[in-house]
């Protein structure tokens, strides 16, 4: 069904309003290139190699927000979520599991912190408390559940990890602070407005 042919107003006024609407990386991508598509394709065609810029911005500034979040975010979460389950099993053999999957989501060396980096941050001193984790593993595996040595370390395994836990919580913020991470938002936010700016010159 048809209506009446907006105008570049109110196309200007509907994209602006989208800009301000908080961005979901996992929910809204399709939502927001979809709306800013619309507004493209209802604008005169020799405004096309103008808009083709703002809108490209736009489209490579969220898939590489996307990318960013796959490759450096997710493992870091989905890490957090393994050690979780470490400090809920008493099993040896499901905890070396665990933390073997958390030893290759993990980033082998590096700091997010870039000013004043702190140890509690630092993924190589991680890696290495994984490392030490997974000795104390291998060497009650053969214990008995009920011996001191058993309890003492595991114990200690649960607490190793329940402090890895806090010390992924206070890296995550750093990652999204990240440059790659930050070009990548203001490439696809300068492309929004421009878009609208674009919109609103031409309207008058």
């Amino acid at each position: 069904m048809q209506g009446a042919q907006p105008s570049k107003t109110e196309l200007a006024n509907k994209a602006f309003d989208y800009v301000k609407i908080k961005f979901n990386m996992e929910q809204g991508c399709a939502t927001f290139l979809n709306h800013y598509v619309q507004c493209v394709l209802k604008m005169k065609i020799y405004n096309l190699p103008i808009i083709v810029i703002c809108v490209s911005s736009i489209a490579l500034g969220i898939f590489l927000v996307a990318q960013f979040h796959t490759d450096y975010v997710s493992p870091i979460d989905m890490a957090r979520s393994v050690l979780v389950q470490v400090q809920a099993t008493s099993d040896p053999q499901t905890i070396q599991n665990k933390l073997v999957t958390v030893e290759r989501l993990l980033p082998v060396t590096g700091n997010p912190v870039l000013i004043s980096p702190t140890e509690d941050t630092d993924f190589g001193l991680m890696q290495n408390d994984l490392k030490s984790m997974l000795g104390t593993v291998n060497h009650i595996t053969n214990a008995p559940s009920w011996s001191s040595n058993f309890h003492t370390g595991m114990l200690n395994v649960h607490a190793q990890a329940a402090t890895l836990v806090f010390n992924l919580l206070d890296t995550t913020p750093y990652l999204y602070a990240s440059p790659p991470f930050v070009l990548a938002n203001i490439l696809w936010l300068l492309g929004a407005i421009g878009l609208v700016q674009y919109a609103s010159i031409k309207k008058k």
